[in-house]
């Protein structure tokens, strides 16, 4: 939910992440960059979820790293494939931004602008496919 001021001009965490920065909970010191985490996190899985949407209407995936996944390990594998690239860019996110925290937010914006590529087109993709005709 981004960030809000407290009454004494603090800033404190929106709704999603207050939990998280309770004092001692162990996310609350470790993650930099959650509002970008989460919006990563997101558009992966509309990402995931779309692919399923596009192969159950007879389309294929033409991410060829992707499609070898799902040939060799199925619907499944592919959502862990996925998985652990969200993974790995977060982790790597979380050791740049210690050092230079102004190039781990581009990373994470460059993650998200990518990610939102195959969701926009399973957008689109969705809507011709029920609205145009034939």
């Amino acid at each position: 939910m981004g960030i809000a001021l407290s009454p004494g001009g603090r800033q404190r965490p929106g709704l999603i992440w207050s939990h998280f920065n309770q004092p001692g909970h162990p996310l609350g010191k470790t993650l930099r960059l959650p509002g970008a985490y989460l919006s990563y996190v997101g558009l992966s899985a509309m990402d995931a979820l779309g692919t399923f949407l596009i192969l159950a209407l007879g389309g294929v995936e033409v991410n060829p790293v992707a499609n070898a996944v799902l040939t060799h390990l199925g619907f499944p594998g592919m959502v862990l494939y996925k998985f652990i690239i969200v993974t790995l860019v977060i982790l790597m996110c979380e050791r740049i931004v210690r050092e230079k925290p102004h190039a781990a937010r581009r990373v994470m914006a460059l993650a998200i602008g990518v990610t939102c590529i195959p969701v926009l087109v399973v957008i689109v993709e969705t809507i011709c496919y029920f609205n145009l005709p034939g």
